[in-house]
C-alpha cells in the first residue's frame, strides 16, 4: 500500500494511491493546503494506521499515525511536527514536498509494521516501526523504532520536531502528553480535527513544542 504527495512547481498536486490514503486539497492558491487520511490495516481486535498528514498555510505540517485497542482506547504511535516555516520555505517554484513516497502499512494479527517517508528538496527522514501487539494487556510495545537507520529509544517521547530548513533535515525527540480516545480518523475532517487538538494541547502543555513553534 503507497501513497504519495507531491507539492512543486506552481502548486501543482500529485496523489497517486494503491488501496489506502485519501486528501482534500486546495489549488485555488498558492501554497497547496493538504489534508489526508493514511493507510489503515485492522484485525478483529486491532487496528492501526499511518500517514495522516495535516498541511495549511500559516499552521504547523503534522505526519502521525495511530492504532486502537481491543479495549476501544485510541493512542498516537508517532508523531512528526514540521514548524510553518518549513511550509514557506518549501512551496517555492524549484522546490518539492513529498510525503510517503515509501509508505507502506502491515500487521500480521501480532507486530504492525510501518514504514514513512518524507522528502523536502532533498532531504530525507526515514521512519521504520515496529509495534508488537499484547492481548492480554491491550498493550503495545516498539521492539523496532528507528529513524534514518538510527535505533530510537521510545522513552524519551513518540514526538519528533522537525527542522528540513537545514541541509541536514535535523529532527529533535520530545516527549509529551498526546490526545488519546479522540473519534475515527475515517475523513479528512477527523484528521484535521485532530491534527489542531494535537497542536492545541501540546503548545499549552509542551514548553519545547511552544518553543519550536514560536522559531
Amino acid at each position: 500500500m503507497k501513497n504519495w504527495l507531491n507539492l512543486a512547481t506552481l502548486g501543482t498536486f500529485l496523489l497517486a494511491s494503491s488501496g489506502c490514503g485519501t486528501a482534500i486539497f486546495d489549488k485555488s492558491s498558492y501554497p497547496i493546503e493538504v489534508v489526508g487520511v493514511g493507510c489503515r490495516v485492522a484485525s478483529s481486535d486491532w487496528s492501526f494506521s499511518c500517514g495522516h498528514v495535516f498541511m495549511k498555510k500559516d499552521e504547523p505540517i503534522l505526519v502521525f499515525g495511530t492504532y486502537d485497542t481491543p479495549t476501544g482506547a485510541r493512542e498516537i504511535s508517532y508523531l512528526w511536527i514540521f514548524s510553518n516555516s518549513t511550509f514557506e520555505n518549501y512551496q517555492t517554484e524549484d522546490q518539492q514536498v513529498n510525503h510517503g513516497e515509501s509508505e507502506s502499512l502491515s500487521f500480521d494479527g501480532d507486530v504492525a509494521a510501518m514504514r514513512n517517508k518524507i522528502t523536502v528538496h532533498g532531504n530525507n527522514i526515514d521512519l521504520d516501526v515496529e509495534f508488537k501487539t499484547n492481548d492480554e494487556s491491550s498493550t503495545v510495545q516498539a521492539t523496532k523504532f528507528t529513524i534514518d537507520g538510527k535505533d530510537i529509544d521510545t522513552s524519551k517521547g513518540l514526538v519528533f520536531l522537525v527542522n528540513l530548513a537545514s541541509d541536514a533535515g535535523n529532527y529533535e525527540q520530545v516527549n509529551a502528553k498526546l490526545p488519546s480516545d479522540f473519534p475515527a480518523l475515517e475523513t479528512t475532517g477527523n484528521v484535521e480535527t485532530l491534527a489542531r487538538q494535537i497542536i492545541k494541547k501540546l503548545k499549552n502543555e509542551n514548553v519545547r513544542v511552544r518553543e519550536f513553534l514560536a522559531d
